[in-house]
Protein backbone atom coordinates (compact mmCIF):
# COMPACT_ATOMS: atom_id res chain seq x y z
CA UNK A 1 0.00 0.00 0.00
CA UNK A 2 1.21 3.54 -0.79
CA UNK A 3 0.79 6.74 0.62
CA UNK A 4 -1.51 7.67 -2.21
CA UNK A 5 -3.94 5.49 -0.53
CA UNK A 6 -5.02 8.23 1.80
CA UNK A 7 -5.45 12.18 0.21
CA UNK A 8 -2.38 13.85 0.85
CA UNK A 9 -1.34 17.53 -0.24
CA UNK A 10 1.02 16.49 -2.76
CA UNK A 11 -1.56 14.07 -4.17
CA UNK A 12 -5.38 14.79 -3.22
CA UNK A 13 -7.27 11.88 -5.33
CA UNK A 14 -6.47 8.90 -3.26
CA UNK A 15 -8.13 5.77 -2.88
CA UNK A 16 -11.57 6.77 -3.68
CA UNK A 17 -10.79 10.32 -5.11
CA UNK A 18 -11.74 11.47 -8.40
CA UNK A 19 -8.81 10.53 -10.08
CA UNK A 20 -7.75 7.44 -7.99
CA UNK A 21 -4.29 6.81 -9.11
CA UNK A 22 -3.27 3.28 -10.01
CA UNK A 23 -0.95 1.17 -8.52
CA UNK A 24 -2.16 2.16 -4.73
CA UNK A 25 -1.66 -1.43 -3.08
CA UNK A 26 0.05 -4.34 -4.74
CA UNK A 27 -1.56 -6.80 -5.62
CA UNK A 28 -4.07 -4.03 -7.28
CA UNK A 29 -6.93 -6.04 -5.91
CA UNK A 30 -5.65 -5.55 -2.34
CA UNK A 31 -7.49 -2.27 -1.90
CA UNK A 32 -10.70 -3.00 -2.33
CA UNK A 33 -9.99 -5.13 1.13
CA UNK A 34 -8.98 -1.91 2.65
CA UNK A 35 -11.38 0.30 1.61
CA UNK A 36 -13.21 0.17 4.75
CA UNK A 37 -10.18 1.20 6.88
CA UNK A 38 -9.24 4.10 4.90
CA UNK A 39 -10.75 7.72 6.86
CA UNK A 40 -11.60 10.80 4.72
CA UNK A 41 -10.99 14.04 6.92
CA UNK A 42 -14.61 14.93 6.46
CA UNK A 43 -15.42 11.21 8.71
CA UNK A 44 -13.72 13.02 11.54
CA UNK A 45 -15.74 15.23 13.65
CA UNK A 46 -15.10 17.22 17.30
CA UNK A 47 -15.28 13.83 19.42
CA UNK A 48 -12.67 13.14 17.03
CA UNK A 49 -10.16 16.42 16.82
CA UNK A 50 -11.03 17.72 20.73
CA UNK A 51 -8.09 15.81 22.36
CA UNK A 52 -5.69 17.47 19.50
CA UNK A 53 -7.09 21.08 18.76
CA UNK A 54 -9.96 23.85 19.76
CA UNK A 55 -11.70 25.10 17.04
CA UNK A 56 -15.45 25.79 16.72
CA UNK A 57 -18.21 23.17 15.06
CA UNK A 58 -18.51 25.71 11.96
CA UNK A 59 -15.01 25.61 11.16
CA UNK A 60 -15.13 21.47 11.62
CA UNK A 61 -17.86 21.31 8.90
CA UNK A 62 -16.09 23.55 6.44
CA UNK A 63 -15.75 21.48 3.03
CA UNK A 64 -12.45 19.90 3.06
CA UNK A 65 -9.40 22.29 1.55
CA UNK A 66 -6.24 21.86 1.84
CA UNK A 67 -6.00 25.76 2.80
CA UNK A 68 -7.72 25.52 5.78
CA UNK A 69 -6.13 24.74 8.98
CA UNK A 70 -8.81 22.64 10.52
CA UNK A 71 -8.78 20.45 7.28
CA UNK A 72 -5.13 20.25 6.89
CA UNK A 73 -5.38 18.90 10.79
CA UNK A 74 -8.14 16.61 9.59
CA UNK A 75 -6.14 15.15 7.16
CA UNK A 76 -3.04 14.30 9.14
CA UNK A 77 -5.11 12.76 11.62
CA UNK A 78 -7.65 11.02 9.60
CA UNK A 79 -3.92 9.61 7.59
CA UNK A 80 -2.06 8.10 10.72
CA UNK A 81 -5.37 6.45 11.86
CA UNK A 82 -5.83 5.28 8.25
CA UNK A 83 -1.89 3.77 8.28
CA UNK A 84 -2.48 2.61 11.76
CA UNK A 85 -5.67 0.71 11.06
CA UNK A 86 -4.45 -0.80 7.43
CA UNK A 87 -1.24 -2.17 9.01
CA UNK A 88 -2.26 -3.85 12.22
CA UNK A 89 -4.88 -5.35 9.78
CA UNK A 90 -2.58 -6.34 7.42
CA UNK A 91 0.04 -7.80 10.28
CA UNK A 92 -2.34 -9.52 11.78
CA UNK A 93 -4.10 -11.54 8.66
CA UNK A 94 -0.82 -10.99 6.09
CA UNK A 95 2.10 -11.65 8.91
CA UNK A 96 4.99 -9.83 6.46
CA UNK A 97 8.57 -10.65 7.11
CA UNK A 98 9.26 -7.05 6.77
CA UNK A 99 5.86 -4.44 7.40
CA UNK A 100 6.66 -0.71 7.17
CA UNK A 101 3.91 1.90 8.40
CA UNK A 102 4.47 5.60 7.59
CA UNK A 103 2.44 7.62 10.25
CA UNK A 104 3.04 11.53 8.76
CA UNK A 105 0.99 13.04 11.43
CA UNK A 106 4.03 14.47 13.46
CA UNK A 107 5.77 15.61 10.57
CA UNK A 108 2.82 17.19 9.15
CA UNK A 109 1.45 18.58 12.38
CA UNK A 110 4.95 19.79 13.61
CA UNK A 111 5.38 21.54 9.83
CA UNK A 112 1.73 22.90 10.40
CA UNK A 113 1.43 24.58 13.70
CA UNK A 114 4.86 24.08 15.24
CA UNK A 115 5.47 27.44 15.41
CA UNK A 116 2.55 27.74 17.61
CA UNK A 117 3.65 24.96 20.56
CA UNK A 118 4.75 26.50 23.77
CA UNK A 119 5.43 29.55 21.80
CA UNK A 120 5.33 32.67 24.77
CA UNK A 121 4.44 36.09 23.94
CA UNK A 122 2.16 35.64 20.69
CA UNK A 123 -0.65 38.52 19.95
CA UNK A 124 -3.22 39.15 17.44
CA UNK A 125 -3.87 36.28 14.92
CA UNK A 126 -1.17 34.01 15.92
CA UNK A 127 -2.52 33.87 19.44
CA UNK A 128 -5.93 33.07 17.93
CA UNK A 129 -3.89 30.73 15.77
CA UNK A 130 -1.96 29.26 19.35
CA UNK A 131 -5.31 28.66 20.99
CA UNK A 132 -7.01 26.97 18.22
CA UNK A 133 -3.99 24.58 17.63
CA UNK A 134 -1.27 25.24 20.29
CA UNK A 135 -1.23 21.38 21.84
CA UNK A 136 -2.31 19.92 18.11
CA UNK A 137 2.13 18.76 18.11
CA UNK A 138 2.55 17.80 21.39
CA UNK A 139 -0.93 16.11 21.17
CA UNK A 140 0.11 14.17 17.98
CA UNK A 141 2.91 12.63 19.63
CA UNK A 142 0.97 11.29 22.33
CA UNK A 143 -1.78 9.89 19.65
CA UNK A 144 2.01 8.43 17.32
CA UNK A 145 3.48 6.75 20.77
CA UNK A 146 -0.28 5.25 21.54
CA UNK A 147 0.12 3.64 17.54
CA UNK A 148 3.97 2.56 18.29
CA UNK A 149 1.96 0.76 21.63
CA UNK A 150 -0.64 -0.69 19.38
CA UNK A 151 2.17 -2.67 17.74
CA UNK A 152 4.46 -3.30 20.01
CA UNK A 153 0.42 -5.44 21.75
CA UNK A 154 0.40 -6.56 18.05
CA UNK A 155 4.06 -8.31 18.07
CA UNK A 156 5.58 -11.35 19.55
CA UNK A 157 8.71 -11.59 21.72
CA UNK A 158 10.02 -12.90 17.90
CA UNK A 159 9.86 -9.49 16.47
CA UNK A 160 12.10 -6.56 16.26
CA UNK A 161 10.14 -2.98 15.91
CA UNK A 162 12.33 0.01 14.52
CA UNK A 163 10.90 3.47 14.51
CA UNK A 164 12.37 5.70 12.43
CA UNK A 165 12.02 9.52 11.56
CA UNK A 166 12.68 11.14 8.25
CA UNK A 167 13.97 14.46 10.37
CA UNK A 168 15.82 12.67 13.56
CA UNK A 169 14.10 14.03 16.07
CA UNK A 170 11.03 15.86 17.13
CA UNK A 171 12.90 18.61 17.82
CA UNK A 172 14.99 18.98 14.15
CA UNK A 173 11.33 19.05 12.48
CA UNK A 174 10.05 21.37 15.63
CA UNK A 175 12.75 24.17 16.79
CA UNK A 176 10.60 25.59 19.31
CA UNK A 177 10.30 22.11 21.01
CA UNK A 178 12.80 21.97 23.84
CA UNK A 179 13.62 18.22 25.87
Amino acid sequence: MSDHTCDHFLFPDGAGGEAEPAGITCPADLLSTLRLSIRRPDDLGPTDVAPFITVSPEELTRRFDFSDDPSDFKWALATAQTYQRIGLDLWRREHPDVPLVYIEGTDSVAHLFGHLFRARGLAGELAAQQAKFGGAVEAMYRYADGIVGSYLAAMDDRTTLIVLSDHGSPWESCPTIRA
